[in-house]
């Protein structure tokens, strides 16, 4: 009589914790065997008699079974290790719902645990049931910190009603995308080729084998009731269509992520590359070659990048090294700026005299990035000596860029650019010529063919430490120097405009005037820009035209046309911020991608498939030369588009290309430097003075206020309407601060944050703190001996009204005049 006293008291205690709707979907675990009901309620009395009084309801799960008493054990022993997050909470404040999750380690899983939700774990136990029940899986991701997670967890989730028909209709899996990245990436990628847009929570329906036929992120509790009923309903009347729909999804799914076996990008691919170019080094005439010595300006750039990022003192003394004598030799023009196609010899003293375009956008390019990293005024000089002779002699009336001159004049190679010492006597002053016949190493009988070619390598270090009486100095008798050697018979020069390389110049550019201070390079290259777009680009057919002559437009641009033009337009839009830049960007990417795409096996063919001479394969350009492969480009500015618009599409291809760019990779590592410096930023983001987070939604931008006594700056965020990041200080434990600190050595003496925004929330008591449109975030830094840079961590998390991206952290740098 005690026996069933005690039975039926515990049946009514069950019966009243639950609601109709969950007794509806556990009717028969509950009621199938009453007398295992009465035992498993005895046991718990005898057992647990922490819990006899508030019986905490099983998800789903028999009773009497060993799973649901290895879950009341489990959360025992957890108890007051971890912090609940549900609203069924009983008087003593114990959970009234407990499901698998209880059993897991992940924070996120445990946020979980007591949902009425009847939740797997990514186990084949789930996937076992949903196939011998015929049921489709409910599969949501997220982790611990994410926002948005919390609110559907909250609304929806936890909502009984909505539990119900999970657990009639579908198996629930839950996963921490943190402990299981794997799986995040490929569902991930599922929700953005159903949806065009990720994000967490992932909320993705799948077959009971696991392939997905719909996905999307956060659904408000209304929504997401509807959509249940809507699948179940669909399931059940057409289950075919879905699992049809979920195979194609499926083989997307691969393509994007499913590399050839010797494509697979390999995550020593870096730190290999490093390697092989410091075997290559050469410790005495600097370089990575013997001669005829090429200046490599791809590994160069990719070299920096890598300095840039891990601080490397090897990578940078090989630098910086090879720098100097580049800039020291004769290959660099000491008179009129910019550089010779390469040097004949191992000391970079002889050069063969042709200047081409794409030599001077590459170099001035390295030489402008080298100044901002170590601050040294050389390079800053020879940056802009290289792009002002551009300006100045290759540059025609409608303000694009000659393509090369030529290395001969008067029938000699070279003989524009020599000098003998009685020429210089002659054209100076007695100290001055004394003094630069001293500096340059002039002879009597020459380095070259009896004449002088003008270089420093007897003293490469003689612009170091330099002050500015020395460079007026210089700088006065080099413009007469210039003055007298425009009296000679010039080389000839190709006046042709071709749009790669144009291009190539307009990326320098507008990048050597943020480093170097010149407005004057942003506006030349607004001007080309605006230019070639509207001689070149046939919109009306959506063709672009490589090659300008005389203004008439001739030859089909290739992929590298089509990919440098896109790359110089985002340049032109990060600088200006004019809409039509990165517009025409875009329309150039997609028409790359129309008319140069291998739809079977990826990758960017380099030529036309109609064209007038029938090639016996299409190539593709995947290995650089004297310019970066067209393949690298197209994949900077994918990902580049990517992390500017938030665009999936472009992600995908991103991939994809450096699926294809792998496999030269596992042959060389540094058959495309550009390809792993692209790959780099696609990994770990772009290092910047400006930079896109949050798939464009949010902008940051670093700009110094003083640099003297101590560097101020300013950190300019700009958050899209409808978006927000948290406060730098947030009330709830789970959420991510947005926060910066130095990334290099140093330290900030003070930091001045915003006051932020307060959001009430219907589904907790605490408000959010948040940042909305624009911010400013200014402090100041103790001054660094030797320091040329200024680089700050930024570490922030994105979201919108219906989902949080994930957190973010990123670097951006600014340089320091010393």
């Amino acid at each position: 009589m005690k026996l069933a006293l005690q039975t039926v008291n515990c049946l009514a205690k069950v019966e009243a914790l639950l609601k109709i709707e969950c007794l509806r979907a556990l009717e028969q675990s509950f009621y199938s065997n009453a007398l295992r009901m009465m035992l498993f309620c005895v046991l718990l009395q005898f057992e647990f008699p922490a819990l006899a009084g508030n019986f905490i309801a099983p998800v789903a799960i028999p009773a009497d079974s060993p799973l649901m008493t290895s879950l009341v054990q489990a959360y025992q022993r957890k108890a007051g290790r971890y912090v609940m997050h549900t609203q069924h909470v009983q008087a003593d404040g114990s959970p009234k719902y407990i499901n698998r999750l209880i059993s897991e380690d992940s924070p996120y899983l445990l946020q979980h645990a007591h949902n009425p939700v009847n939740w797997y774990p990514w186990s084949e136990e789930a996937f076992a049931k949903a196939k011998a029940e015929n049921k489709p899986i409910f599969l949501s991701i997220g982790y611990s910190t994410c926002h948005w997670c919390h609110v559907m967890a909250a609304e929806s989730f936890d909502d009984e009603t909505i539990a119900a028909m999970l657990n009639k209709y579908f198996i629930s899996i839950k996963v921490d995308r943190e402990e299981l990245p794997a799986i995040d990436e490929i569902y991930m990628t599922g929700v953005q080729i159903v949806s065009g847009r990720g994000g967490w929570p992932m909320s993705s329906f799948l077959t009971p084998e696991g392939n997905p036929f719909y996905g999307a992120t956060y659904f408000p509790p209304l929504q997401f009731s509807q959509l249940l009923q809507k699948v179940e309903e669909v399931w059940r009347l057409d289950e075919a269509r879905l699992r049809s729909d979920a195979e194609k999804i499926r083989g997307q799914i691969e393509k994007i992520l499913a590399a050839d076996k010797q494509a697979a990008f390999s995550e020593k691919t870096l730190s290999l590359a490093v390697e092989q170019a410091l075997a290559r080094f050469d410790t005495v005439g600097g370089g990575f070659s013997e001669a005829p010595k090429f200046p490599n300006e791809t590994l160069l750039l990719f070299l920096l990048d890598e300095w840039r990022r891990r601080g490397d003192i090897k990578v940078k003394a090989a630098v910086e090294y090879t720098l100097d004598k580049m800039a020291s030799g004769g290959i660099y023009d000491h008179v009129g700026g910019g550089f010779h196609r390469y040097s004949t010899d191992s000391q970079w003293l002889v050069p063969h005299f042709e200047k081409m375009l794409y030599n001077q956008a590459l170099l001035g390019r390295v030489y402008s990035e080298a100044a901002q990293l170590t601050g040294k005024r050389y390079y800053a000089e020879v940056a802009r000596e290289t792009l002002d002779y551009v300006l100045r002699d290759m540059q025609d009336d409608q303000g694009c860029f000659y393509s090369a001159s030529d290395a001969d004049s008067e029938g000699e190679e070279g003989r524009f650019f020599v000098w003998s010492i009685q020429e210089l006597r002659g054209l100076l002053e007695k100290k001055d010529a004394d003094w630069l016949i001293d500096l340059y190493g002039v002879s009597q009988s020459g380095n070259f063919e009896g004449t002088n070619i003008l270089n420093l390598i007897n003293d490469a270090h003689a612009m170091e430490g330099a002050d500015a009486a020395f460079y007026q100095r210089l700088g006065r008798i080099k413009k007469t120097l210039y003055t007298e050697r425009e009296k000679r018979e010039h080389p000839l020069r190709d006046e042709k405009v071709i749009t790669a390389w144009n291009a190539m110049m307009m990326t320098t550019l507008v990048n050597a005037a943020n480093i170097l201070g010149n407005e004057n390079y942003l506006a030349s290259a607004e001007t080309c820009a605006d230019r070639l777009y509207r001689q070149q680009w046939q919109a009306k057919h959506g063709q672009l035209w490589r090659i300008a002559w005389r203004d008439k437009v001739s030859i089909a641009a290739t992929q590298e046309d089509y990919a440098y033009l896109a790359e110089a337009m985002i340049a032109l839009y990060d600088a200006t911020e004019k809409a039509r830049f990165l517009q025409r960007a875009e329309t150039l990417a997609q028409r790359m991608i129309d008319l140069f795409w291998d739809k079977k096996a990826s990758g960017f063919y380099y030529s036309l498939e109609e064209a007038d001479t029938p090639l016996i394969t299409r190539p593709k350009s995947t290995h650089d030369g004297a310019m970066p492969a067209g393949n690298a480009v197209a994949l900077h500015v994918l990902n580049k588009l990517w992390s500017r618009t938030g665009r999936f599409t472009y992600l995908e291809y991103a991939k994809k290309t450096q699926a294809v760019m792998a496999v030269a990779f596992s042959q060389y590592s540094l058959s495309s430097p550009y390809a792993l410096t692209a790959i780099s930023n696609l990994r770990e983001g772009e290092i910047a003075d400006k930079i896109y987070l949050a798939e464009g939604h949010v902008r940051a931008e670093l700009k110094l206020t003083s640099s003297k006594p101590a560097p101020e700056f300013e950190l300019r965020i700009s958050i899209d309407e409808g978006w927000h990041i948290n406060a730098n200080e947030v009330l709830q434990q789970e959420l991510i601060p947005t926060q910066i600190a130095l990334s290099t050595e140093g330290q900030i003496e003070a930091i001045r944050y915003p006051s932020p925004h307060s959001v009430a929330l219907s589904f907790q008591p605490t408000p959010l703190l948040v940042y909305k449109n624009e911010i400013i975030i200014s402090g100041r830094i103790k001054p660094l001996e030797n320091s040329a840079l200024l680089s700050l961590s930024l570490a922030l998390q994105a979201c919108d009204y219906e989902h949080c991206l994930q957190p973010e952290k990123r670097i951006l740098m600014q340089g320091i005049e010393k």
